[in-house]
């Protein structure tokens, strides 16, 4: 590596060859500020993990009669709790 940098070959290696991008990445600067916010993408329909798909799979989880549909909509809500 170089002069004492603390950083792993992989992020050095990133850093030489895209200096740009991996300075304004450390610096907090690369980031256009476009798009939905967290708190909107959290809610929204077109998040395939998020808060309601959580409570949909939960419900399903509870309510359904097959095990094997209960399990598959738990494993999907807890993908989506995770997610």
């Amino acid at each position: 590596m170089g002069r004492g940098c603390q950083v792993s070959p992989t992020a050095y290696a990133c850093c030489l060859t895209r200096r740009q991008r991996c300075g304004g990445l450390a610096a907090g600067t690369a980031f256009t500020l476009e798009g939905k916010s967290a708190l909107n993408w959290i809610e929204s329909p077109s998040n395939d993990l998020s808060v309601p798909v959580f409570f949909d799979n939960w419900e399903r989880a509870v309510r359904l009669a097959s095990p094997r549909e209960r399990e598959s909509a738990l494993v999907r809500a807890l993908l989506a709790l995770v997610g």
